[in-house]
């Protein structure tokens, strides 16, 4: 049985503004009628305000539901090889450079920021990537000398060493060593463009080292990032599947 209650809603309630200098008045009065539904599994009658978000929750969970891309293999978070890390540096790298319309030289992912312990091969629901990047960081580029970039690699060293694409190195006695960037030595005089999200850019995770650099914005969020980057790899007519890029050597 379906039972209807009246919301009667008043738009501008004077006596809630009394600390306003200008006098307001009632200037239109609405009324809508809102059905109270049924629990199917339970039986019970939902409240008012469960009714009134009940489609909005039903569309939300069809679509998280939906399959965006699919997964060749499972992909682990595990360390700075992680093909999860891996992949995940490896799409900032692909939509910075989209929306910037610039080269980006390498990208790093915190292993604290990948929220899920592994990406299940099969189909690849919405609602993972949501599972996957929960918070809502951007993504952003700074550009950093390379003696500069030594001193970071430091730091993410002896955090025993981060996901990332485009750059590998060796850990020795808890610093980078024998850093390479597109294959090439490090250079301390030159720029490099690095994709980050912005809390690790404005110094989260101890990266306080990072502060100094002005991040360029993308106006993307880092978890929209992802979503793209593996839609634009179904719709190749491709599988999401791990990159051999080795990070810690």
């Amino acid at each position: 049985m379906i039972h209807r209650q009246i919301l009667f809603v008043l738009l501008g309630i004077t006596f809630l503004l009394n600390a306003c200098q200008k006098s307001l008045q009632i200037i239109r009065f609405e009324e809508n009628t809102i059905e109270v539904q049924i629990d199917s599994t339970t039986g019970k009658t939902l409240s008012f305000l469960d009714s009134l978000l009940l489609p909005y929750q039903e569309f939300l969970l069809d679509s998280m539901a939906q399959p965006i891309a699919q997964v060749q293999e499972d992909l682990l978070k595990a360390d700075a090889n992680g093909k999860l890390g891996i992949l995940m540096s490896k799409a900032m790298i692909n939509r910075a450079e989209n929306l910037l319309d610039q080269k980006v030289d390498c990208a790093f992912m915190n292993r604290g920021g990948i929220r899920i312990p592994v990406l299940k091969a099969g189909p690849l629901a919405l609602g993972r990537v949501y599972e996957l990047m929960p918070f809502d960081n951007y993504l952003v580029v700074l550009e950093i000398p390379g003696d500069s970039l030594q001193k970071v690699l430091d730091v993410i060293a002896l955090k025993g060493g981060w996901p990332a694409y485009g750059i590998s190195y060796k850990i020795d006695d808890k610093r980078a060593r024998d850093i390479k960037i597109d294959g090439m030595p490090i250079d301390g005089q030159q720029l490099y463009q690095v994709a980050l999200s912005d809390y690790i850019a404005n110094g989260g995770d101890k990266m306080t080292i990072l502060k100094q650099f002005e991040p360029k914005n993308t106006g993307l969020g880092l978890r929209d990032a992802f979503i793209e980057y593996f839609i634009m790899i179904h719709q190749s007519g491709q599988a999401i599947m791990p990159d051999p890029h080795i990070v810690v050597r």
